[in-house]
């Protein structure tokens, strides 16, 4: 991939997120949307098949060639070594019940490396992007992780993004370890956690389960913003791993350690 294709993939990743931020907005204001359970008894709103249908559309436009991932309609099989990966409202639950702790996310990969991403968090009126080797920013101000390493002077974030097993290796660690930080929050948006992570505001964010739609983007921009993604190995975070720990590398390693010690 060539610098002007990088730099217009970028480009689109963040149009996108700034249109979806809107749009999902307005929904969410408006209250004019339905909604129902999916399979997995998590929530999906006409909004969020409005604004993927939206994203596709554009991208197609745009990148024809290129393959889609999307969190509610499924994914295409053209082959090619770029794969769009969205999500059209992340924390839709939230959505759902009036709160505006939800985000927007888009991401591309080239040959499975992520190389650009961008998050709209409407509540807070932020554009989060990424390119890689290019950093990340909020807008045009560029991102730095916490440096702190102290566990009893951080404040981290934990979600599950997955039912099942990762439920109750969730409850188990924040029963084990509520007190060994500062704060332990649960946001119920990977967009909105992770953002506040690689602009330095939340220490580190442990994410149990597995969802490409939910972990690629925000991947790309913590590590840009000089941040790691590790698996519970803490070896770097891929798609296929069942978590997800963002910090700063020292931070992190020591929040994989107390995962694996604490379930």
């Amino acid at each position: 991939m060539d610098k002007s294709d990088l730099e217009s993939i970028v480009e689109l990743c963040k149009n996108l997120a700034e249109v979806g931020a809107n749009e999902a907005w307005a929904e969410f204001k408006s209250g004019d949307y339905s909604q129902k359970f999916k399979g997995d008894t998590t929530v999906v709103t006409s909004a969020d098949t409005k604004i993927e249908q939206l994203y596709r559309k554009e991208i197609a436009k745009k990148f024809p060639d290129h393959d889609i991932s999307g969190e509610e309609l499924g994914e295409s099989k053209r082959k090619s070594h770029y794969r769009w990966y969205l999500d059209p409202i992340d924390g839709t639950t939230n959505f759902t019940m009036g709160v505006p702790m939800f985000g927007t996310m888009v991401a591309c990969t080239y040959k499975r490396d992520v190389v650009a991403s961008a998050v709209g968090t409407p509540g807070v009126e932020a554009i989060y992007w990424a390119g890689k080797g290019m950093g990340a920013y909020r807008g045009k101000t560029k991102l730095e992780v916490n440096d702190n390493v102290q566990i009893d002077e951080c404040v981290i974030a934990v979600d599950r993004v997955n039912l099942g097993n990762f439920k109750t290796e969730l409850l188990k660690f924040m029963f084990k370890y509520d007190d060994s930080f500062y704060k332990m929050k649960y946001f119920g948006s990977v967009a909105m956690i992770a953002s506040l992570v690689a602009e330095g505001k939340m220490n580190g964010y442990i994410g149990f389960g597995r969802s490409a739609h939910d972990f690629v983007p925000v991947s790309l921009l913590v590590t840009e913003a000089g941040g790691v993604c590790l698996n519970r190995r803490g070896n770097k975070w891929r798609m296929e791993d069942d978590l997800l720990v963002l910090g700063n590398r020292e931070l992190a390693e020591k929040l994989v350690e107390m995962v694996n010690d604490g379930v």
